[in-house]
């Protein structure tokens, strides 16, 4: 019947898992018994322009915040590729028993990515079962420990992850969950970057502040000793207003160095790539001018 209506199968088990990304790791309210009959496809009018309606709202789950980090440790640690930060998200989660061998279990999660990543639910679905003995073999005193347990706030999110795992092969047999997962985890990692950034440019604009107003102290410091208003007594004096005015000119290099670095870095975020490399390239010069006037 969806064909019958002029949708495409593929774009609908595409605006699900878009659907449960946003619910799960913006919303933190989701419907968790996403089968077949509790979805819809509602079409709006002649142009083919449709709508994901879900009913039966008996059984919807809660993600906490604290949950919240740690789906999206694991979502940036899927989509990159980094079993370190897969581990991590794991304890995170609280699925982790304190007995857990965490390097061991970063060993056999870059296994899984070598072998699986990448691949269509089809794919895995066919894949041999001698590829999967082979890890279980390599991992047996991983599988034989079993160091994980389930939270309760979990349960609802693996129920309703594995029916819509389910449903959007059903819809698109070469459906490809990580061509979604990667440019979401991409888009985390960048908003991630931003508070970062900001809070450092907010550190340096209150440094470039109290620079400002260094040359003006300084004036009047030295007018007043010119005066003989304040007497002079030690010769260390003169050296250490020397030494002084050396790392103030360094602290100036290293706040154009820092602007032009996170100037650079917010606009390769961004996709502004040759303002970027123009901004990176001058803060290496920067760099390179600042070492050897330190020198």
């Amino acid at each position: 019947a969806i064909p019958a209506a002029g949708v495409d199968r593929a774009e609908v088990a595409t605006r699900l898992i878009d659907t449960y990304l946003q619910q799960i790791f913006e919303d933190g309210f989701f419907h968790a018994d996403p089968h077949p009959g509790n979805l819809f496809i509602d079409p709006l009018d002649e142009t083919g322009d449709w709508q994901l309606t879900f009913v039966d709202f008996g059984m919807v789950g809660q993600v906490p915040e604290h949950l919240r980090e740690g789906l999206r440790e694991m979502l940036i640690g899927v989509g990159t590729q980094d079993p370190a930060r897969v581990v991590r998200s794991y304890q995170l989660l609280g699925v982790l028993l304190p007995s857990a061998d965490l390097s061991l279990l970063e060993q056999a999660e870059e296994q899984i990515f070598a072998r699986f990543w990448g691949k269509t639910m089809n794919e895995l679905r066919n894949i041999n079962p001698r590829e999967i003995r082979a890890i279980a073999h390599e991992f047996r005193d991983l599988l034989f420990s079993l160091p994980f347990q389930v939270p309760q706030d979990l349960i609802f999110l693996g129920r309703a992850v594995g029916i819509l795992s389910g449903l959007c092969t059903g819809l698109d047999p070469e459906f490809n969950i990580w061509e979604h997962l990667v440019p979401y985890a991409r888009r985390m990692i960048a908003e991630e970057a931003r508070p970062v950034s900001q809070s450092l440019l907010n550190e340096l604009t209150s440094v470039a502040r109290t620079l400002v107003s260094v040359p003006r102290k300084m004036d009047t410091l030295l007018t007043r000793i010119d005066r003989g208003e304040i007497a002079v007594r030690a010769p260390e004096i003169s050296r250490q207003v020397d030494h002084l005015e050396h790392a103030l000119h360094q602290v100036a290099r290293a706040v154009v160095f820092m602007a032009l670095l996170l100037g650079g870095i917010q606009l390769y975020l961004g996709g502004s790539l040759l303002f970027a490399e123009i901004l990176l390239g001058a803060a290496g010069l920067t760099l390179i001018w600042f070492v050897f006037s330190g020198r």
